[in-house]
Parts: C-alpha cells; sequence; structure tokens
C-alpha cells in the first residue's frame, strides 16, 4: 500500500513538472521567436507587454488554479468559481482596452492580452482535474496548448511578420477547444456547469481569491519593476538582453509550480484527515527536494552557462552568461519562500502575505534605484536575486510563525477560511 502510495505521488509530481516544463518551454519560446524573427528591439517591445499585462492578468485570475485545487468540493462547487472568474476575466479586459486606448498600445498588447484571458479559464480546468488528482490531463491539456501557441505563432511571424496574428488565432483554437471538449468533459462529473451560486458564496470566494492574487501580482512585479527601470534607464534593446537573461531564472520557476500543485493536494488531504504528522513530514520530505534540486540548477548552469547563452541566443550574446549564472543565485530563496508560501495558502491564512509583501516591493524600488544605473543588466539581475532573499527571509518567517500556531493548536487542524491573520 506504501509503495503503491509512493508510486501515485510520483506520477502526479512527473505529470505535473510534465506539464509546466511543456507549456512554460512554449512560453519561454515564444520570447526566443520572436527575437530570432524580428530582433532584440521587439522582443525588448512585447517584453514591456509582458511587464504591463502579467501583474494585471494575475490580479484578475483570483489564483483560480490553486483554489479549486484545495477545495474539498470541487464538483459540488465548481460553477461558483465559473462564475466568479466569467466576472473578473470581464473586468480585466475592460481594464485593458482603457489601459490600451490611452497608452496607445499596438495589436500585439491586445492579442498578449486576450491569451491571457484564456490562460486564466485554462488554469480554473486544471484546477478543477487537479483536486481530483488528475494530473494526467492537465499534462495533455497543457502541452497541446504550448504546441498549439508555437505553431501558430511561427505562421505569422514566419509568413505574415506578425506575432500579433499569431497569438489571436491561438486565443480562437483555444476558446474553441474550452467549448467543444473541455467543458463536455467536466460536464459529464458535474450535474449542472450553467454559472450559478449565491451573491455571497461568489463574494467570498472572489475575496480570497483577490487576497492570493494580489500577492501573485506583486510577486509578477517582483521580475517586472527591473524591467520598467532598464527600460527607463537605457533602450528597448537592452532591455530585450535583459529579458535574454531573465527568461532562464522565470523559467526555472516550473519546477516549483510541478512540485507545488501536488504538494498541495497532499497537504489538502492530510487536512481532511486531521494527520498533522503525514502534514508536517510532507512540509520537511519537499524542503529537503527544493534544496536538492536548487542546488542542481545552480550547478548545471555554472558549468553550462557559456553554451546555453550561445545555443539559445547566439554567440553575440554568449557574453551574459556572467549575468546569467548570477541569477541562478536567486534559484535557492525562490524555492524556499515557495514552500513557505504553500504551507501558509494550505492552511488558509491568505491575508497575512498583504502584511509583508509590500515591504519586499519597497526594498526591490529602493535597491534597484541605486543598483541599475550604475550597474545596467547587471544590477537588473542583482535587484531579483537581492529581492528573493528578502521574500524568503519574511516569508519564511510567517512560515515559522503559523507552523508553530498549527502544531500546538486543537486536536482539529481544519483552519476555516476566515480566521484572522496571525
Amino acid at each position: 500500500m506504501l509503495i503503491k502510495g509512493g508510486i501515485k505521488k510520483l506520477d502526479n509530481t512527473l505529470y505535473a513538472l510534465g506539464s509546466n516544463v511543456n507549456y512554460t518551454l512554449a512560453i519561454w519560446l515564444v520570447s526566443v521567436i520572436i527575437n530570432h524573427f524580428l530582433g532584440a528591439g521587439e522582443l525588448g517591445r512585447f517584453s514591456l507587454a509582458q511587464a504591463i499585462i502579467s501583474p494585471i492578468a494575475l490580479l484578475f485570475q483570483l489564483q483560480m488554479k490553486m483554489l479549486a485545487t484545495i477545495e474539498y468540493d470541487i464538483k459540488g462547487r465548481f460553477p461558483v468559481y465559473q462564475k466568479t472568474i466569467l466576472i473578473s476575466e470581464c473586468v480585466f479586459m475592460i481594464v485593458i482596452l482603457v489601459i490600451g486606448m490611452i497608452t496607445k498600445q499596438p495589436g500585439l498588447f491586445y492579442a498578449f492580452a486576450l491569451f491571457k484571458a484564456v490562460e486564466v479559464y485554462y488554469n480554473l480546468i486544471q484546477g478543477y482535474h487537479q483536486s481530483g488528482n488528475n494530473f494526467r490531463y492537465v499534462f495533455f491539456n497543457s502541452t497541446f496548448r504550448g504546441v498549439v501557441l508555437i505553431l501558430l505563432l511561427i505562421t505569422g511571424l514566419r509568413f505574415l511578420r506578425s506575432a500579433s496574428i499569431g497569438f489571436f488565432a491561438t486565443n480562437v483554437v483555444l476558446i474553441l477547444t474550452i467549448f467543444i471538449f473541455d467543458l463536455r468533459n467536466i460536464k459529464r462529473e458535474v450535474p449542472s456547469i450553467a454559472p450559478r451560486g449565491s451573491t455571497g458564496e461568489t463574494k467570498k470566494l472572489f475575496t480570497d481569491g483577490v487576497t492570493i492574487s494580489l500577492v501573485a501580482c506583486m510577486d509578477s512585479l517582483i521580475v517586472s519593476i527591473p524591467r520598467f527601470m532598464i527600460k527607463a534607464e537605457y533602450n528597448e534593446v537592452e532591455l530585450g538582453k535583459f529579458t535574454m537573461v531573465l527568461q532562464f531564472f522565470i523559467a526555472a520557476t516550473i519546477f516549483v509550480v510541478s512540485v507545488g500543485h501536488p504538494f498541495l493536494v497532499r497537504l489538502k488531504t492530510s487536512l481532511q484527515n486531521n494527520d498533522k504528522r503525514s502534514f508536517n513530514i510532507e512540509v520537511r520530505n519537499t524542503l529537503l527536494l527544493f534544496l536538492g534540486a536548487s542546488a542542481l540548477v545552480i550547478i548545471g548552469f555554472i558549468l553550462f552557462g557559456d553554451l546555453i547563452m550561445r545555443i539559445f541566443w547566439g554567440r553575440e550574446n554568449a557574453y551574459l552568461s556572467t549575468e546569467l549564472k548570477l541569477s541562478m543565485t536567486g534559484i535557492i530563496p525562490l524555492f524556499l519562500s515557495s514552500i513557505f508560501i504553500y504551507v501558509i495558502n494550505s492552511l488558509k491564512y491568505f491575508r497575512i502575505h498583504l502584511m509583508y509583501y509590500p515591504v519586499i516591493l519597497i526594498s526591490e524600488l529602493i535597491f534597484g534605484f541605486f543598483i541599475i544605473p550604475a550597474y545596467g543588466i547587471r544590477g537588473g539581475v542583482m535587484t531579483v536575486v537581492f529581492t528573493q532573499v528578502i521574500r524568503m527571509m519574511l516569508s519564511g518567517a510567517v512560515f515559522f510563525i503559523v507552523l508553530r500556531r498549527f502544531s500546538n493548536g486543537p486536536d482539529s487542524i481544519m483552519v476555516d477560511d476566515d480566521t484572522p491573520a496571525v
């Protein structure tokens, strides 16, 4: 039985890893492809659009993938989740349209924003399947989306020199797939997937989602703020080169999500069974796994950083390998702080993050203000690494406070959604 359970855990982690590797690799290759067809300047402009849209998208996606994953009755409450996310996505697109008209953004801005909106709905679908331990479905779903994106983007750039058309075509295919395939599969398990649910349920879910999304939004700003500073201090070409380096750091987060979501499912099971010992063992083992993985990532990039830069960005950009290796030192604090935050969220202490995350961003702004003008791209990398260390220290302090309260709590360890921040 123990062996069977271990195999199931491994299967889930491998499927989650595969889904995130495939999809994140596709997102990452978007930058490589745009740079190949249109050059560093256009890559810089796309990076700027990402820096504007991604934090807003994270705010309005309400972290539905994570909330659905830890939901105890996702089949019964899926319609409430669906109603909440549809309302949020409508508001998101209105905000994007207003920002785009005010700042006179090109078509690529709107195409990428719509892509992010579609991605949000897919996050809800994947969270539904993850809650039921169906990581295999998530793997094939993510792989399909990644392949469609890359094929249509290359087609748009190769024949029409337009990334916008590639993104718009991808959006059409993915929206059709949601209605023709994904929702039909869910309908077999959920009595009615028509958006419904009381106003109170929707408001509660929206409040929890906004709280966690504010944290995700601020996480996104950690890598967006240095982009804005480099663009203001230098130019779009330098921003494009900084993006080349930063893409590897962002890609490393696939391991966090891959291990983190199966980890959340196991924590949810421990909470449902009131099993503190199992909960603590899961936390300990995952921390050790992340420490080992971060060490391997750092060693790998130290040994092969030059080769990696030449393969993906060309010999003319191989000199950025020093900055690449420097960025990888931020992997350890990134991995550790992510585990701290997953544990805090599994116990549903969502609002506590809002107490310390503003400190992280203020620290980054101050550090970047002095370092980036003096050191350029390297200064941007140093700013990201410094901010990850601050994130690890503050989230770690909250983690130990919450874990101590959890360990010393009553026999019943189920935490209510409205538990006040400690």
